[in-house]
């Protein structure tokens, strides 16, 4: 669903969220009232268990949380949070956050990666098993070996030759700090690699990925990319391999739904 969402629309948003066989909810829309975000998950069918939402708006405080008392919460397993001009991580730790969270399973995240540290996520971050995140957007590293199931990783990385110190630093350290007991067993990588901005790159992935299984995949999408030229210690050790060559419109869509299968397949 996409539209300006106001107290209308909100309802029949809640009517369609009813319904009991309800498994997946995509949402792009601009909340012109915080009121109506809680409102649309009021009588929301319990067999949701996939949430994708984008939510824009001009004001950075207008999906600042409201109280919502005998709000229901969703007990999802893969939750997606696109692209915000707000800040949606104030839901998340929030007492009338819509969404349990205690069992998910896949968690991508474009913006404000900075949730991922925050205390009151801690539990959830020891039950994701796929993590996708905008490796540009971090501030910081994020530490890999908090998570102790994670099973896949995808990242969107522009690493080139104008990338600040600081952002580089974030990049590799994020990587660094997969741990040789990991059970990671797919990195994927998408986004624009410059060849001499990968060598450190490739250091560090070929060092850290010790699972036999382990594999990493790559979309690149500049013109001319060079597997071996861009990573040559993971194609030396066979793990490299080229993603296709497609970036489908849907891509948050369509990559829940790959790890979802990455993780319904046995070991």
């Amino acid at each position: 669903m996409a539209s300006t969402v106001d107290n209308a629309d909100a309802l029949a948003i809640q009517q369609l969220l009813s319904l009991p066989t309800l498994h997946r909810v995509d949402i792009f829309s601009y909340f012109a009232d915080p009121k109506t975000f809680p409102l649309i998950w009021r009588r929301c069918s319990p067999s949701i268990r996939t949430v994708s939402y984008i939510c824009l708006t001009g004001n950075p405080m207008i999906l600042n949380p409201t109280e919502s008392p005998c709000l229901p919460v969703v007990p999802l397993e893969s939750l997606s949070i696109g692209e915000f001009d707000c800040a949606p991580g104030n839901w998340l730790q929030h007492g009338s956050c819509p969404f349990d969270l205690s069992h998910l399973r896949i968690f991508s995240l474009h913006d404000h990666p900075g949730i991922i540290s925050w205390k009151t996520f801690a539990p959830v971050i020891r039950t994701i098993e796929c993590l996708a995140l905008r490796i540009p957007r971090l501030k910081q590293p994020i530490d890999l070996s908090s998570f102790p199931k994670l099973h896949s990783l995808r990242a969107w990385v522009t690493l080139d030759d104008d990338m600040s110190d600081v952002l580089w630093s974030n990049a590799l350290e994020t990587f660094s700090t997969i741990p040789p007991s990991s059970r990671l067993r797919k990195v994927s990588i998408q986004g624009s690699l410059q060849a001499r901005s990968c060598g450190k790159l490739d250091a560090v992935l070929a060092r850290v990925l010790v699972h036999p299984l382990a594999t990493v995949e790559v979309l690149n999408t500049l013109y001319g990319y060079d597997p071996g030229l861009y990573f040559p210690q993971l194609m030396s050790r066979n793990i490299l391999h080229r993603a296709a060559d497609r970036w489908p419109q849907d891509l948050d869509i369509q990559m829940l739904a790959d790890m979802k299968a990455e993780l319904d397949t046995p070991s």
